[in-house]
């Protein structure tokens, strides 16, 4: 074979190098593909996220648009405001809310407030994808009201509304789709079941079901007389009003006394605290809840307005709204609810279980106060008679003016460590003798009572 001149020699190298040149332009032109590909994908997702925060900042803009509406419409009295918050799509819910506002239009609201939870969102339902076939919202809700008159710094509720798109804005299509499915209470108003009846006494509001509606005049009349009575004894510290709600429903009773030691089936009333932030938020935030008033709960299963028990009832119960103010958390249950037997009964008339009287005639006194373990039970006859009587023992022997000091020593205790050393302390501070002579005389004044019993 013939050897290639320079000629060719050059020539090969320059294709060698035309087609090196080639293949490095090709790499290049992918590697810059390959960039432009991953910023035009870096572009998308920040125009997602955009979007998807601009969905989110205007979703919590209808939402607090939809609810403001409703709250005016609460406080302005209006229908139409009221219901503008309210999707049309159903109309039986819509149904429901026309009756909703019928029964908040009866009272007075000197506010009413929403504000969105600070806690995520509950995801939505299977049920509620399937129904309502459009973007749904279901967030934890802050209610905040004060009656007009009554209360003096506004209660808190917990709600979860069931919130839908429609074009630019957010409607509630329901405010029960939750009920029942969360560990906590929805329902917490008499208004939240369904219509009401309202009577106004001087001195009370008393709030039913439209089947009571004929017994509520007269229960207000009571309530009016419960109030003076406390006011006697109990004259500052309190609004010297009082809410009285009247209800057959189960399920509202169960949840007003969700946080008592007594049940629906073993309760004729009961003073109910009222706080300014729901027990359930309080659970995910960490947030302390404070006591802002007291609602009085009254079963009238167990209860009859015309019965002459029914003052007494209703101002035992007055005597706890009237010092909750300074009725702390461990207070002992003995002092709390002899107290308010005592304002009920201040003398004699009041009589003794049976149960009670059999046991001291058949084994003695008591040996010591009820202790608040005790209470744990629906059978609390005897120890609300010797709670009574201790109460009464000190307004006999010691005076009423000391029975007053000794409540508000020992009414505010907060935790249940101070709970045992305050009393042991409080009595030699207060009535100027020691635990062991105040049981002993206290056993006494029992038994003396007792013997007046056949």
């Amino acid at each position: 074979m013939r050897a290639k001149g320079p000629q060719a020699l050059v020539a090969l190298a320059l294709a060698v190098s035309v087609v090196a040149a080639g293949a490095g332009q090709t790499v290049a032109d992918r590697a810059d593909a390959r960039v432009r590909h991953a910023q035009a994908l870096a572009r998308q997702a920040a125009q997602r996220r955009a979007a998807a925060r601009e969905f989110l900042v205007d979703r919590t803009a209808g939402v607090q648009a939809s609810l403001r509406e409703r709250a005016r419409g609460v406080l302005d009295r209006d229908p139409v405001e009221f219901l503008a918050s309210v999707d049309p799509a159903d109309p039986a819910f819509l149904a429901r809310q026309r009756v909703l506002f019928a029964s908040l239009r009866q009272l007075r609201f000197a506010s009413w407030s929403y504000a969105l939870a600070a806690v995520p969102p509950y995801p939505p339902l299977p049920a509620e994808r399937a129904r309502y076939h459009r973007d749904v919202y279901d967030p934890l809700l802050t209610l905040r009201y004060a009656l007009a008159g009554f209360d003096v710094r506004p209660v808190a509720r917990s709600a979860i509304y069931t919130f839908v798109r429609r074009g630019k804005r957010w409607l509630i299509a329901s405010d029960s789709d939750w009920i029942g499915k969360v560990g906590f209470d929805l329902v917490a108003d008499p208004w939240d079941v369904g219509p009401i009846a309202v009577a106004h006494g001087t001195s009370s509001l008393v709030i039913g079901s439209p089947s009571d509606a004929a017994a509520l005049p007269q229960l207000a009349a009571v309530a009016d007389a419960a109030v003076a009575r406390v006011v006697q004894v109990w004259p500052t510290g309190w609004s010297r009003r009082v809410v009285v709600v009247v209800s057959r429903d189960p399920q509202l009773l169960a949840a007003l006394l969700a946080g008592s030691l007594r049940t629906e089936r073993s309760i004729a009333a009961v003073a109910v605290p009222q706080y300014d932030v729901p027990q359930s938020l309080a659970e995910q935030t960490g947030q302390v809840p404070q006591r802002v008033g007291a609602r009085i709960v009254i079963n009238p299963a167990g209860f009859l307005v015309s019965d002459p028990f029914t003052f007494p009832l209703l101002v035992h119960e007055t005597t706890h709204v009237a010092t909750e103010a300074v009725t702390g958390a461990w207070a002992p249950r003995w002092l709390v609810e002899g107290f308010a037997e005592w304002v009920a009964f201040p003398t004699l008339d009041r009589g003794l279980s049976v149960e009670f009287v059999r046991s001291v005639q058949r084994n003695g006194p008591p040996q010591a106060l009820p202790a608040d373990s005790s209470w744990n039970t629906d059978d609390i006859a005897p120890q609300y008679d010797e709670s009574w009587l201790a109460c009464r023992y000190i307004a006999e022997q010691f005076g009423v003016d000391r029975l007053l000091a000794l409540y508000r020593r020992l009414g505010p205790v907060a935790s249940q460590t101070a709970a045992f050393g305050d009393v042991d302390s409080a009595l030699p501070e207060v009535l100027g003798v020691t635990p062991d002579v105040f049981v002993a005389g206290w056993r006494s004044y029992v038994s003396g009572v007792v013997a007046q019993f056949p």
